[in-house]
């Protein structure tokens, strides 16, 4: 496969940014074709190890298996689709709102031999900041997020507020506002997944780490 159709995930991308830079996140519902989604985890590289913690606020717990790769290293497809989603982002941004960064890390996520692939309610840190993309390559599992209400709760504490909630489907993709985008003092939405009820899941997520991949997100 030479190329992924990303436009086709959202029948309308100017309402998604501006979702993105108001309320801090947007589920497009099995955006992505099967036919991507397999040519996507067949570029993951074969570099699995345990699942590092992505969130800053508060204890944050974790499980299941993770492979991290630089956009600018990772294969022609990976890249041109990292590079056709921010593309497509920035050219449906309304006045005002500033350009989102490149993608520069790619991560992809499974659960372990039985099953387990979670974590619990946080924040990506600071060090993550424009967009984060979460693709379902495959499986379903509980995801959750919360919008902000001004409880200045940390995110271990947000279970008792309302929150939106789903199981996700394959192909499903979830966008969610960086750190310091599209303002300085804007926050990621607080979110966390379950393990599967049954069987495996797959996921692509998408980010850009401002110190550039590799670098410690938490500094």
């Amino acid at each position: 496969m030479d190329e992924i159709d990303v436009s086709a995930w959202a029948a309308d991308w100017s309402r998604v940014v501006a979702s993105l830079a108001a309320e801090g996140w947007v589920r497009l519902r099995r955006g992505a074709d099967a036919v991507s989604r397999t040519a996507l985890e067949d570029v993951a590289p074969n570099r699995w190890s345990p699942r590092q913690a992505d969130g800053s606020d508060g204890d944050v717990q974790f499980g299941g298996l993770s492979a991290h790769e630089a956009v600018a290293d990772a294969s022609p497809l990976l890249q041109s689709t990292a590079r056709a989603l921010r593309e497509l982002l920035n050219s449906n941004r309304a006045n005002g709102i500033p350009p989102v960064p490149a993608f520069n890390h790619a991560e992809w996520s499974t659960t372990t031999p039985d099953g387990v692939g979670f974590i619990t309610p946080h924040r990506d840190p600071r060090g993550a900041t424009g967009i984060i993309a979460i693709l379902t390559l495959r499986g379903s599992a509980r995801f959750r997020v919360w919008g902000e209400d001004g409880s200045g709760l940390p995110p271990k504490q947000h279970e008792q507020l309302t929150r939106h909630e789903w199981f996700t489907d394959d192909g499903d993709v979830v966008l969610l506002r960086g750190e310091g985008w599209p303002t300085n003092d804007a926050r990621c939405p607080v979110h966390a997944v379950e393990s599967p009820s049954s069987g495996s899941r797959s996921t692509l997520t998408l980010r850009h780490n401002r110190r550039g991949f590799g670098s410690n997100y938490f500094e």
